[in-house]
């Protein structure tokens, strides 16, 4: 294990020393962040300029009536500049100071199974260092006021080819942030104009967090380490020492030490990094109907009573909030959340029964966290909150398409009407902190309006980084 990392100098110069404030990285001063991650897929075909989307970060700050504190995409390490491009000027165009929320999927391509360890072979510290060069560019771009890396997420599930492989997880974890943190200072294979442009990045430490953010697993719920074999790491679905593809990896999972990998064992604990290479603990948390199979389609139907709080699990040995965000003074981010409403199967096209309908489930299930100031108050290490903001299908057996969105109301169910209804009560907003309006870049088109909603007096850190970097635009820099 590497030692903790503080700081790195150079002729006495600090490089991305941790910062030097008791917040971590883009934390707020005070209040809860709140943005989506929207559904950015392109409408019009490949090579029409300009892309028509699916939504946009201004039209979502339009209906929503405030600033986004920050907007998530998606890349693929080690990222393409181009598209990096093309996030950075859709959050610019909202003339805020939101921060860019990257989430980043190792790629599938070119793996050699998905129940194997290929997908740690693209890691290397050249792409390491490629990827690291993109990250500092774009904080050095001044499209953005800060950038939060969310790496691999969901590495306890069983759906992606790194996911329950938590010694290559936590290995790769720490050396793409220590190339993100040390560059070329003590890891060499630099270029000397990279190591130049980490030595100027003003502040870095205070605009870069990385979130660690695994999917919930909630006390006492056997549906961990989930059913199926998937891409879990074994040979069969019966998940013991015998079947284990990496028996060194399995002994990681089976914290219990009884040579079975099943829901006795720690749902998040393999899988943590540690604190010194964490900013930002979180997790992806969903209301649906988790028991549906083949035979048993799943159904609309109303969240259980204050289940959001018992996916928190208070008082549980297990508890993801209490051991890593209490414990270790760590802000917390539901890194991506809405309700199931199910439409229909996808391979039949069978439509599946409204039930309670859209607006009953989705607002019940908001109003266990996101308007419930009793448990937010309660849960004050909460520091961050990211929409789903997506229709699509998903699932294996059976996939059915769902409608996740809250805000981007396409039916006349009056989904968003009552959103925000119960999101602008006074005591609800005064505990959100939403992006300020940032002066338009002098090196670039205007941006565009984001509507008449008002922004909230509480501001973020993000946004107090923003003021100073928004009339500085390097135009050209490589992405």
């Amino acid at each position: 294990m590497r030692a903790p990392i503080s700081a790195v100098s150079v002729a006495g110069v600090a490089i991305l020393a941790a910062p030097s404030s008791a917040r971590q990285p883009l934390e707020p001063e005070s209040g809860i962040l709140f943005g989506p991650w929207i559904d950015s897929t392109p409408l019009s075909p490949s090579g029409v300029v300009p892309q028509q989307l699916k939504d946009y970060p201004v039209a979502f700050n339009k209906r929503f009536g405030h600033n986004a504190s920050f907007f998530q995409f998606t890349t693929d390490f080690p990222t393409d500049a181009t598209e990096n491009q093309k996030k950075l000027q859709l959050i610019e165009d909202t003339g805020t100071t939101a921060f860019l929320y990257l989430t980043v999927y190792p790629s599938k391509n070119n793996l050699t199974s998905s129940n194997d360890y290929s997908v740690f072979d693209q890691f290397t510290p050249e792409k390491i260092a490629f990827f690291a060069t993109r990250m500092h560019n774009i904080i050095n771009s001044g499209f953005v006021s800060g950038l939060m890396i969310r790496l691999a997420p969901e590495m306890n599930g069983n759906w992606n080819p790194w996911g329950q492989r938590p010694l290559h997880y936590v290995e790769t974890w720490r050396s793409v942030r220590d190339w993100m943190l040390l560059g070329a200072v003590q890891m060499g294979n630099f270029p000397d104009w990279i190591y130049t442009a980490v030595m100027n990045v003003t502040g870095a430490a205070e605009k870069v967090a990385f979130l660690w953010a695994p999917n919930i697993a909630a006390p006492g719920n056997e549906s961990y380490p989930w059913g199926g074999l998937g891409m879990a790491p074994f040979t069969s679905s019966t998940k013991n020492r015998t079947f284990a593809i990496n028996t060194t990896e399995f002994d990681a999972l089976d914290t219990n030490g009884d040579h079975v990998f099943d829901f006795l064992d720690s749902h998040y604990s393999p899988y943590f990094p540690g604190k010194d290479f964490v900013h930002w603990v979180g997790a992806s948390q969903y209301w649906g109907d988790h028991g549906a199979d083949s035979s048993h389609p799943p159904s609309n139907q109303l969240p259980n009573a204050s289940y959001f709080a018992f996916q928190f699990g208070d008082g549980n040995d297990w508890s993801l909030y209490q051991n890593y965000s209490v414990g270790y003074s760590l802000p917390y981010m539901i890194s991506e959340t809405n309700a199931n409403f199910y439409q229909y199967v996808v391979n039949s096209s069978a439509f599946i029964p409204e039930g309670p309908g859209p607006l009953a489930i989705k607002q019940d299930w908001w109003r266990q966290y996101i308007t419930n100031t009793t448990f937010l108050e309660s849960h004050s290490m909460i520091k961050g909150i990211c929409l789903f903001e997506f229709q699509k299908g998903e699932g294996g057996d059976p996939q059915t398409f769902r409608d996740f969105m809250v805000t981007n109301d396409t039916s006349p169910n009056g989904t968003l009407a009552e959103f925000k209804a119960d999101f602008e009560a006074p005591d609800v907003i005064s505990l959100y902190s939403f992006a300020n309006h940032s002066a338009p870049s002098k090196s670039h088109a205007s941006p565009a309006t984001t509507g008449d909603g008002p922004s909230n007096t509480t501001t973020s850190t993000a946004g107090s980084a923003a003021a100073a970097t928004t009339s500085a635009k390097s135009e050209g820099f490589p992405l």
